[in-house]
């Protein structure tokens, strides 16, 4: 009886496991996918006529937000690695390192993404915003549609 277990458990296992290795390689082709599309709405967008008018000014914003972005992923980030040493410190100094402590890789390149997805968006959303000013200028309905989802 016990032998039978044993082998109806192993087979669970497999087949949970191959069930889990189907998930995640749907999870990356619908990342993957939705990347694409984010990229040509951007690309699109991004095509659009930046006029000439007030060139100065949305440089200026374009600078401001970049600059605040910047420090405030520097004060982010610098409080992430204290954070983290203080807690490697207090694994080390304990009796053993946990499992988790193990995947710590894990979390530090979900913070990279999170890091480079926040510096794509703002890049982006700066050089849109100042596509839809043009637009609005010359049709309202023309700056909506950009607005919303880069269409021509």
């Amino acid at each position: 009886m016990h032998a039978l277990t044993t082998v109806f458990a192993c087979g669970f296992r497999r087949r949970r496991r191959r069930v889990r290795i189907r998930y995640l390689h749907l999870v990356i082709a619908i990342s993957v996918l939705s990347l694409a599309v984010a990229f040509l709405f951007a690309r699109s967008v991004i095509g659009k006529d930046a006029g000439t008018r007030n060139a100065e000014d949305s440089n200026a914003i374009r600078q401001g937000a970049e600059a605040f972005l910047r420090r405030q992923y520097t004060t982010i980030v610098s409080f992430a690695v204290a954070l983290a040493v203080v807690i490697y410190l207090g694994y080390a100094f304990g009796k053993a390192i946990p499992p988790g402590l193990a995947h710590d890789h894990l979390l530090r390149g979900g913070a990279l993404c999170s890091l480079a997805a926040g510096f794509a968006a703002m890049w982006v959303s700066i050089r849109a915003n100042i596509r839809v000013a043009s637009a609005a200028r010359k049709d309202l309905n023309q700056a909506l549609k950009i607005a919303l989802h880069g269409a021509p």
